[in-house]
């Protein structure tokens, strides 16, 4: 049996604002004024834990004790600690802040602004149900002006609910409402939320600690100033402060206690805690006494030596029954009275030095004290004691002298009293000399002898001093005198004349002359003269007197005669006078000179004729003024002195200037002895002949390279004017010869050799050619021929890193080398990629010797995300006029890296559905997800024909938002709106695109849409499914929807549906 069904479901609802959310639907009135809004909402649940402040203080007392005397203050130091602690408190607070955006989307400004805030919560599977409520404060901006919008904060506790979800929904109302005139009414934006597992930790308040202090004072004691604060303390800190107290009249020779109190109270008034020290202070009895004996350093025995007595109370106390003792004087003395602090007790004692020796006499004093105190103090004074001092002189010298003899003077010191002299001083003016003799002990002697010259005649007096410092400041002078006769002394002459030269057998006369030259006769005058046998007593010789006396005698042979005679005679005071003369004769034999003439026999013409004279003085005796006269040139030559037997060897050279034969004459002359006169002369002569010559001129290129081949080329030249024979030419160096027989004048000879060049280095090539010329004559020259063999080379290595990440460093490494024979210059780096056009190798004054290694690096960004090669050249000047070129390159692979370092983001949302007309908020979110900062971010999006440009650098991990708002004014479909962020690196581009769609339905105020399909035909038994839909197709949320259908046994309710939103519930119903 077929069956038609027709199932009814019975919608009942309550409008959001008719029941708990308070509107109430109603229909606008045709030709009212009004405006409509859009609203959205964020809500974010907290749980928060308040943090408190603790406060703990520690006090201390910096003096540990104090001493105070009647009438004086002092000061005690204190410090206290404040330690801040910060910890959590007892209470958890829980609930949901957030912001409600509200715009103003009609063309005139709000009325009655409202906003109420739902906290809604839901436990299993039930219906949400209301918590609390609360009213968002609007005040700050009660009035939206047509077109503007404004961002309304919200915070609200509350007690959460075991195991609940969360929502929370704001009734955002005006009165002036298109469709609700004076009704409130508006949307109702609505997000869930839900609450932290832990509570975050905030605070804490600000709170203070304040300290105040305290001082209890001992008896007799009284606070002068401290302790001050209070103090505050909002962290860790400490303070130092003093407190001035004063002894009053505290009892002496005891001790107190100064106690401090320091209470610390917080911000709230409350006690929380104190602390106290304690400082002892004690009254202390300081009485001291002093005593300074006095008395002379020292005294002679029988002086009498006075003491002095110098007492003084030193301490804090009067002083009784002060009383001094002395018992070297046997005295005991009491003072009458009392003795103040710092009063002085001043007198003198006498006694008689008795003997020699250390006298010390120890005194002492004593006092007493009102505190029962004795102080006693004792002092000592030493005195020496003397016996009688005294000091000697004596001087002596001898009877008489002469003038210019020495005069001995002797001085003899003796210290004859019974103590040590110090300072002892002798001075003899006449001498001008002092003697410091420094310290004499009893007894002892100072011996002095002194010399000076006699000067002139007459008698000399000499008079010496002595001081001296005798114990205990006694001065001791004594004086001594000596004097001396001083005659002229006494002078005589002896003059002896002869001839100075003879010839053996010739007769010498001898002279003498004797004269006295003095002031004093002289007596028993004796001439003495042992050569020629003479000793002649000739009396007595007046001053002035003179005596004559001649010898004669023969010279018997050659030599030198040498006559010396002696003269003297008897002075003043045991004085001689004497005298000596001599004089010499020589004997000379006859003398002889010679002359010989040399040079060579045969020379060639041009060259040097070296002509010889050899001047010989062949006689016994010395010849001077010897002259050497050349007569065919003009020449001479003066030879001076020639001993016998000395030859003297001259030569005179000349040029041979044409063939032919010269002779050369000369002739020598001499002085002898006695003035005799020499004259000799000789001759010599030579043939000239001309002279051969013969060239050799090697050569070769100056460089060549390894593996060329050298061509040395050789050129031999008869130069001269005269035919050469046995001419041959010899190469050492690679050790080959040549015969090239004749050669007459003017004629040459050439040939070439070809060597390898094998090594680098130098190669030089000697040869020489020999010939034999006229007159007997051999030639030989040489000449030589250097090449320089080269061989330049350098090498480049270009390294780097084998891959780098996007925007890392690029460290590229050159390591050039001279693998070369000879040193590089002008060695140049061109890299085009980094730019260097022309780098020079400077160290080493730019020279790159062979073996040599220029390393270095350069860096440059890793910025494109492609393989670098980078592609270097190294340039250098060699020998040879070599130019080099070598090249080398390297790849760097560059990674974006994992993730990319260079990325973007972009995160485009906003509503899913919308009513027609109203505000679409679009959502925009670019974030940098890379490693590297971005420039020049934009947002560029085509729908809003519009770029957004973000200013400065996106950071890694940084994000840029903000919104922008469009009209859905399409009636009903959607809305799609794609964007595209774009971000730069180092001229390297990245973006990122994402889109969002938006649906737009013409919804109707307050309505919503049922509908129930199922199929159309059945039969009886059959199990059938029956969907009902509900959709709000108002503008506002709607909240209490309830759904009955009878017949499927359906009573269900939908707690709220926003605008456009739909609810779908699927039925079973069996058919009966």
């Amino acid at each position: 049996m077929l069956v038609t069904l027709v199932a009814v479901a019975m919608i009942s609802i309550a409008v959001v604002g008719a029941q708990e959310f308070g509107q109430t639907a109603t229909l606008a009135t045709d030709g009212e004024a009004g405006t409509s809004l859009t609203a959205s909402k964020t809500a974010q649940g907290f749980s928060e834990q308040m943090l408190e402040i603790c406060y703990d203080m520690d006090k201390t007392a910096l003096t540990e004790n104090l001493e105070l005397k009647r009438g004086q203050e002092g000061n005690i130091s204190y410090q206290i600690d404040v330690s801040k602690e910060i910890k959590p408190g007892d209470v958890v607070s829980y609930g949901v802040r957030g912001y409600i955006t509200v715009k103003n989307c009609g063309e005139a400004p709000t009325e009655n602004l409202t906003i109420t805030d739902y906290i809604l919560y839901q436990t299993g599977g039930g219906p949400y149900q209301v918590l609390t409520s609360f009213n968002v404060d609007v005040s700050v901006k009660p009035i939206l002006q047509a077109g503007e919008s404004y961002i309304y904060s919200y915070s609200q506790n509350f007690i959460p609910v075991a195991d609940a979800s969360y929502k929370n929904r704001a009734n955002v109302t005006i009165t002036n409402h298109i469709g609700y005139m004076g009704t409130p009414f508006g949307p109702s934006p609505a997000a869930d939320f839900s609450l932290p597992a832990e509570p975050e930790m905030i605070g804490p308040a600000p709170c203070k600690a304040i300290i105040t202090d305290f001082v209890m004072m001992p008896p007799g004691f009284q606070l002068m100033a401290g302790p001050g604060g209070p103090w505050e303390f909002t962290e860790n800190g400490t303070v130092q402060y003093d407190i001035t107290i004063k002894n009053v009249a505290a009892e002496p020779n005891q001790c107190f206690d100064v106690i401090n109190l320091a209470n610390m109270t917080r911000c709230d008034g409350c006690q929380c805690e104190n602390d106290s020290t304690t400082v002892p202070v004690c009254t202390p009895c300081n009485p001291a006494i002093s005593i300074e004996k006095g008395g002379p350093n020292c005294a002679f025995v029988g002086d009498e030596i006075t003491w002095s007595f110098n007492i003084k109370n030193t301490g804090e106390e009067p002083l009784t029954d002060v009383t001094l003792f002395d018992p070297l004087i046997g005295a005991e003395i009491l003072y009458g009275g009392t003795l103040n602090p710092g009063d002085w007790w001043n007198l003198t004692l006498a006694s008689t030095a008795e003997s020699m020796g250390e006298l010390t006499n120890v005194a002492w004093v004593t006092g007493d004290t009102i505190c029962g105190i004795q102080v006693n103090e004792t002092d000592d004074h030493m005195v020496m004691v003397y016996g009688t001092p005294g000091i000697s002189i004596e001087k002596t010298g001898p009877d008489c002298v002469l003038v210019g003899d020495t005069i001995t003077w002797e001085i003899h010191i003796q210290n004859t009293g019974d103590g040590t002299l110090s300072n002892v001083e002798m001075v003899d003016a006449h001498l001008g000399v002092t003697e410091a003799i420094g310290t004499l002990a009893p007894g002892a002697w100072a011996n002095f002898s002194y010399s000076e010259s006699a000067v002139s005649v007459g008698e000399v007096i000499n008079t010496a001093y002595v001081t001296a410092d005798a114990p205990c400041g006694a001065q001791l002078n004594e004086s001594a005198s000596a004097s001396v006769m001083v005659y002229e002394p006494p002078s005589i002459s002896l003059v002896k004349t002869g001839p100075d030269c003879v010839f053996v057998g010739e007769l010498i006369t001898w002279n003498f002359t004797i004269e006295n030259t003095g002031i004093s006769a002289l007596e028993n005058v004796t001439l003495v003269d042992a050569t020629i046998g003479v000793n002649e007593n000739l009396g007595t010789l007046a001053p002035g007197a003179t005596i004559y006396f001649e010898v004669a005698m023969t010279a018997i042979e050659p030599g030198e005669i040498v006559n010396t005679a002696y003269v003297t005679g008897e002075g003043p005071c045991g004085s001689t006078a004497e005298a000596n003369a001599s004089h010499t004769v020589i004997v000379y034999p006859m003398p002889s000179i010679s002359l010989v003439k040399g040079g060579p026999d045969c020379v060639f013409v041009g060259d040097d004729i070296v002509w010889t004279f050899n001047v010989t003085n062949d006689g016994p005796v010395t010849l001077t003024n010897v002259m050497l006269v050349e007569v065919t040139f003009g020449g001479g030559a003066s030879i001076g002195t020639l001993e016998p037997g000395m030859s003297v060897e001259l030569t005179l050279t000349t040029t041979a200037g044409a063939k032919g034969v010269i002779t050369n004459e000369a002739y020598v002359t001499a002085t002898a002895p006695c003035g005799a006169e020499l004259n000799v002369s000789s001759s010599h002569t030579v043939t000239i002949c001309d002279y051969p010559s013969i060239s050799l001129v090697k050569g070769g290129p100056d460089c060549v390279f390894v593996g060329d081949d050298i061509v040395w080329t050789f050129n031999v030249t008869n130069d001269g004017t005269e035919t050469l024979t046995n001419v041959m030419l010899v190469d050492e160096t690679f050790g080959w010869s040549e015969s090239v027989g004749t050669l007459e004048p003017g004629e040459s000879f050439e040939m070439e050799y070809t060597t390898t060049a094998e090594a680098a280095g130098m190669v030089t090539n000697d040869a020489y050619v020999t010939a034999d010329g006229p007159c007997g004559s051999t030639l030989n020259v040489s000449d030589s021929h250097t090449v320089k063999i080269c061989a330049p080379a350098i090498s480049l290595e270009k390294g780097g890193p084998v891959d780098v990440l996007i925007g890392d460093p690029i460290e590229w490494t050159f390591a050039v080398q001279n693998i070369g024979s000879d040193p590089l210059s002008n060695v140049t780096l061109i890299d085009p990629y980094l730019g260097i056009v022309a780098e020079v190798f400077t160290d080493n004054g730019g020279i790159l010797e062979p073996g040599m290694w220029w390393n270095f690096t350069k860096t440059s960004i890793a910025d494109v995300l492609e393989p670098i090669t980078n592609v270097a050249y190294i340039e250098a000047d060699g020998c040879c006029g070599a130019k080099l070129n070598v090249t080398d390159d390297h790849t760097v692979d560059v990674k974006p890296g994992e993730p990319p370092r260079i990325n973007i983001a972009l995160e485009k949302g906003g509503p899913e559905v919308v009513s027609n007309g109203s505000s679409i908020v679009w959502t925009f979110k670019v974030t940098n997800i890379g490693e590297l900062p971005l420039s020049n971010v934009t947002v560029v999006d085509p729908f809003f024909g519009e770029t957004f440009e973000y200013m400065g650098e996106l950071m890694p991990g940084e994000s840029w938002e903000f919104t922008f708002s469009t009209i859905a004014d399409i009636g009903e479909g959607f809305i799609c709106n794609e964007a595209t962020a774009y971000g730069w690196y180092v001229g390297l581009e990245v973006n990122a695109t994402d889109d969002h769609c938006v649906e737009v339905k013409e919804c109707i105020l307050n309505c919503m849409e049922v509908t129930k399909t199922g199929p159309e035909e059945a039969n009886p038994g059959d199990m059938i499914t029956y969907t009902i839909t509900v959709k709000n197709i108002a503008l506002s949320p709607l909240c209490n929807i309830h759904v009955v259908d009878p017949m499927l046994g359906l009573d269900t309710w939908i707690w709220c549906l926003m605008p456009c939103e739909e609810w779908s519930i699927k039925v079973d119903y069996k058919i009966p």
